[in-house]
């Protein structure tokens, strides 16, 4: 598991999983922490969250192709889950909301 903090004014740290069907592989984990900033927003994820988890999912060529993400919220006990689609650049090409997990 890999922590980032400092990421934007509030201190709202994200954390990167480990992938549970290939722990050799290593995915880009600033990539994954820039794009979940630029996606969510750091004033709302300074807002609304105490902290957000990630899991990378469907590997190709070491490259995550789905990115779980767990929201914890600041202000009640109670998280969201989401499925971003990513292709290999990084941009986020599909979403699923609030998934079952």
């Amino acid at each position: 598991m890999l922590a980032y903090y400092g990421l934007n004014e509030a201190q709202v740290p994200i954390v990167i999983l480990k992938d549970h069907f290939d722990g050799q592989t290593n995915p880009p984990s600033d990539r994954i922490v820039q794009l979940i900033t630029d996606h969510y927003g750091s004033e709302s994820i300074a807002k609304n969250y105490l902290k957000i988890k990630v899991r990378p999912d469907c590997f190709k060529n070491g490259l995550p192709q789905e990115l779980i993400v767990y929201r914890l919220f600041r202000d009640k006990y109670y998280y969201e889950a989401d499925r971003l689609i990513v292709d290999e650049t990084f941009a986020v090409i599909g979403e699923e909301k609030n998934i079952r997990i």
